[in-house]
């Protein structure tokens, strides 16, 4: 079975890049917001079929965040990190 690991970043305005980890990911999700923590943000997950799965805002000054994946199932997601700085997508992958 092959595995693709990682699948894409896409960013918008200043940001050139946002750890996150580990992709893939088995039990939770985490991710870097040193470069981003001046304003509050918003962070949303979407599957494949576009339906939006996890979504929380987050105060300013946060340098990390963790995501539980209990109840994703496995597959790819879209992680889209957004502050008024501008925005940022990432895929990951979800095993089991």
């Amino acid at each position: 079975m092959a595995i693709l690991i990682h699948l894409g970043q896409y960013q918008y305005n200043n940001f050139e890049t946002i750890p996150v980890y580990p992709n893939p990911a088995k039990k939770e999700l985490k991710i870097d917001l040193k470069d981003i923590n001046t304003t509050d943000s918003r962070i949303l997950i979407f599957n494949t079929t576009c339906q939006k799965v996890f979504e929380e805002l987050l105060k300013a000054n946060l340098e990390s965040y963790t995501i539980s994946l209990n109840g994703f199932l496995q597959g790819i997601y879209f992680l889209n990190i957004q502050t008024e700085q501008g925005s940022f997508r990432q895929s990951y992958v979800k095993m089991e």
